[in-house]
């Protein structure tokens, strides 16, 4: 499969695999803390920018965005939203809360990608998991002997999970309603690794960050660090 034969579609229920996504702030590797909650989350932005953006990856292929996801986003939350508080009234609540800056309800689909330095247009969501359920399953774009997609090492996860990879995602639809917040959002289920997208964050490997200083030959004195053979 190439990646331009990546669609999304509804698994039945209220979930989705996605379409071409562009991965951002993963805590894909081990769990971690969000302000002001008391559970460890696994958890990601997925970025889904309007349908004839391009992009270049690091081998040089262009890619282009079909802008087919986001639809079906809105038609889950939509439903889930529907099931969880039926009727024209809170539909109407719900609606006003787009333009609201304290809104009743909240909405699992962000739209303020520009604020954020995303492609212009795009929209994107914020997908977790608590830590009790366990890490997101991961898998890479080839097949391993059994031909299933390959799971990456431990070792391995920051290398081809980080921000800018080009992903797509299993994600679950759900509704929330908590004594300090209410709204519609997605759980992360699974994530697949699809190609190198040029880093969001700027980052650089420590290999082209520094140069060295000694040749390979010569070996390291550690002898004023304390290290003993």
């Amino acid at each position: 499969m190439t990646l331009t034969a990546v669609q999304p579609r509804r698994e039945g229920g209220k979930k989705i695999i996605t379409g071409l996504a562009i991965l951002s702030f993963p805590v894909v590797a081990a769990p971690e803390y969000v302000l002001g909650s008391k559970d460890a989350t696994y958890g990601a932005s997925f970025i889904f920018p309007p349908a004839g953006y391009k992009q270049t990856l690091l081998n040089g292929e262009v890619i282009e965005f079909d802008g087919a996801t986001a639809p079906l986003l809105e038609e889950i939350l939509y439903e889930v939203f529907a099931e969880q508080w039926p009727g024209p009234a809170n539909l109407a609540k719900l609606k006003a809360s787009f333009s609201t800056p304290n809104p009743m309800f909240k909405w699992g689909i962000r739209k303020d990608a520009e604020i954020k330095g995303y492609p212009t247009g795009s929209v994107y969501i914020n997908a977790r998991r608590k830590e009790k359920q366990g890490r997101p399953g991961l898998v890479l774009a080839h097949a391993d002997a059994s031909g299933k997609p390959a799971v990456p090492a431990d070792d391995q996860i920051n290398q081809f999970f980080y921000p800018g990879a080009i992903v797509r995602a299993a994600l679950g639809g759900f509704a929330y309603d908590m004594d300090v917040s209410k709204g519609v959002s997605f759980g992360l289920q699974n994530i697949q690794y699809l190609a190198s997208g040029p880093r969001m964050d700027g980052r650089k490997a420590a290999v082209d960050e520094f140069d060295a200083l000694m040749d390979a030959s010569t070996p390291a004195d550690l002898s004023d660090v304390g290290v003993t053979s």
